[in-house]
C-alpha cells in the first residue's frame, strides 16, 4: 500500500522525468579547508548594495538563491574569509518549478 507522501514523490520523479530535469552539478572543492569558528565576523552591509545583487542573481537563476548569494558575495567582498569560499551553489535546491 502507497501513502500519500509515497504517492506524490512518485508523481513528482515522474514528472521531473518527463519533463527532463536534472540535478545541478555538484561543486568541488580541491582542498578541504578549515573554516573558523562561528560566529564568523560581521559586518553591516549596505541593503541597496545587496539589494541589487540579489535581483542580478534572480534574474541568472532564481530567488533563493538570489538572496544567499548576494548576502555571501556582499561579504566576501568586504570581509573575505571564509565568505569567499563559501558554497553558494547550494541555494539551487531552493528553486521553485
Amino acid at each position: 500500500m502507497i501513502t500519500r507522501r509515497g504517492f506524490l514523490g512518485l508523481i513528482g520523479l515522474v514528472a521531473a522525468t518527463a519533463l527532463g530535469c536534472s540535478a545541478p552539478k555538484s561543486e568541488t572543492i580541491s582542498t578541504p579547508q578549515t573554516l573558523p569558528d562561528v560566529p564568523w565576523r560581521y559586518e553591516k552591509l549596505d541593503p541597496d548594495y545587496v539589494a541589487n545583487l540579489a535581483y542580478e542573481s534572480y534574474m541568472h537563476h532564481h530567488c533563493m538563491f538570489g538572496v544567499v548569494s548576494s548576502v555571501v558575495r556582499a561579504l566576501a567582498e568586504r570581509v573575505g574569509y571564509p565568505y569567499d569560499v563559501f558554497p553558494t551553489k547550494i541555494a539551487v535546491y531552493g528553486k521553485g518549478v
